[in-house]
């Protein structure tokens, strides 16, 4: 596979017909749960696009980047390699942290730059930048009061990592339970990386919450939903975590049950597509692999979009391809996407339960406000 992990290739490799794209993404620290699978499905994307003929007969290139969690090492890393290799195009799977410090390296170059995680929401496009991932609006908009309904429960206690993802998240995550009916019985924001939990497990049984909505991301994610279901408070309150997906949930075990989540994928999609994908995803990975999720799948689908555009303008330069991407519709894993005139990327979104194996779909949800 055409990837390279961690940091450049070596000096002497460059073949000038080669066009680079780099995955800049988390393989180590708090977020680093999910990186290798997104190396996996980059890599996947450019081996198909290349047995296609590539982009404007050039072989493609995958270069991976390790943030390490951390936005300054993002940027440093990924800046450094557009000056000494030449980059088409930057495909991110990262935390919104590194996301406001790499656009501006982006916008200032002329560098596509498709965001292809969750993010906040607007602005969709600038530029030659785009996010394309999907908004809190997205996730959240009819995944509460499904939950709601599902649960009877009305009591929200609001938990999240402190930066802008995990405070949109609760904040607007509050303002829709309380449009449905429900209403907020706390709140807690705790560092990146956060590990210890038991204030806020007393804080959130003392609340009278009969749902949880966590913003929590990475190793946090797994520290307190392990120590919640430990706790027992499972048996009486569900959570919502719209950042839950398949690496994730993996280290949880049996902590994973009753908890919901709600994203534009699941590699439990039951679908010819998705179907289809894992099993070249097997092929070229293994069975031990870590398996796809929204995160992960989210960059095969920016490198095939950063492609097509490519091949629709002719060319993979910035500008030329930014103008591409509005119109494109493609099927994929997650089914048919577009690419609005504004930049935003319409899909439909999934309301899943996880259990102890996976993850249970149980509605399909359009994307959109409520």
């Amino acid at each position: 596979m055409t990837a390279s992990l961690g940091g450049a290739p070596p000096e002497d490799d460059n073949p000038a017909d080669e066009i680079r794209i780099a995955l800049l993404t988390s393989l180590s620290g708090s977020a680093g749960l999910f990186g290798r699978a997104a190396a996996n499905c980059t890599a996947l994307a450019a081996e198909e696009i290349n047995a296609d003929g590539g982009i404007c007969g050039r072989p493609v290139r995958i270069e991976v980047v390790d943030d390490r969690t951390d936005a300054a090492t993002g940027l440093a890393r990924l800046r450094d390699l557009d000056r000494r290799r030449g980059l088409a195009a930057v495909v991110g799977v990262h935390s919104s942290a590194t996301f406001d410090a790499v656009s501006r390296h982006a916008q200032a170059s002329g560098l596509p730059y498709l965001y292809t995680a969750a993010n906040e929401g607007s602005p969709v496009q600038d530029g030659t930048l785009f996010r394309l991932g999907e908004s809190v609006t997205d996730q959240l908009a009819r995944a509460i009061p499904a939950l709601m309904r599902e649960s009877d429960g009305r009591a929200w206690y609001l938990i999240g990592n402190d930066y802008s993802w995990p405070r949109a998240v609760c904040a607007q995550g509050g303002r829709i339970a309380e449009r449905h009916g429900g209403h907020v019985v706390g709140r807690r924001l705790v560092p990146l990386g956060e590990s210890a939990f038991d204030d806020v497990l007393d804080d959130i049984e003392a609340s009278g919450a009969d749902l949880v909505l966590s913003g929590l991301v990475g190793w946090s994610s797994v520290d307190f939903e392990r120590r919640f279901h430990a706790a027992g408070l499972r048996r009486s309150i569900r959570t919502l975590a719209p950042l839950l997906e398949e690496n994730t949930r993996e280290h949880l075990g049996a902590a994973a049950g009753g908890v919901w989540s709600c994203l534009p994928y699941f590699s439990a999609l039951n679908t010819a597509e998705n179907t289809d994908f894992l099993r070249r995803y097997r092929a070229a990975f293994g069975v031990w692999a870590p398996s796809p999720s929204a995160l992960t799948e989210s960059a095969y689908e920016g490198v095939n979009l950063f492609a097509r555009a490519a091949r629709k303008a002719g060319s993979p330069q910035g500008t030329e391809v930014a103008r591409a991407l509005q119109g494109l519709t493609p099927a994929g894993p997650r089914g048919t996407v577009a690419v609005g005139a504004d930049g935003r990327l319409r899909q439909s979104m999934y309301l899943a339960e996880a259990t102890t194996t996976g993850f249970a779909v149980r509605a399909q949800l359009p994307s959109g406000t409520a």
